[in-house]
């Protein structure tokens, strides 16, 4: 190509169309990728979300037990307080059953009246 004033215009226009198509391709492969980027991380988000679901229903299981359990325990304490409680009134009526008597008092008025 003969170099002339034309042909520089022309040059010109065609470099920068060569570098618009360029520019513009590089553009769509850039936006396809950030496209698949964004669904994989809502994809990611939806399980993550589902799995923080589960866990606090979980969460909330383990504290309603604990809860029972430690409402269990205390009926246990209660429970077990009383118990003690009746084995020490035993104990001690076994205590006092086993206490000597004296029959003294029912012979003096025997001895008495002879």
């Amino acid at each position: 190509m003969k170099e002339n004033e034309t042909s520089k215009i022309y040059v010109g226009q065609r470099i920068r169309e060569i570098v618009e198509e360029n520019v513009a391709a590089e553009r769509k492969v850039q936006i396809r990728q950030l496209m698949h980027d964004l669904a994989f991380s809502q994809s990611e988000k939806a399980k993550l979300e589902k799995m923080l679901k589960s866990v606090e229903a979980e969460k909330e299981e383990l504290q309603r037990a604990v809860e029972e359990s430690v409402g269990e325990k205390e009926e246990c304490e209660m429970q077990k307080a009383a118990l003690e409680e009746q084995v020490n009134k035993l104990q001690n009526d076994i205590a006092t059953a086993n206490t000597p008597v004296s029959y003294t008092h029912l012979t003096l008025p025997t001895i008495c009246s002879v």
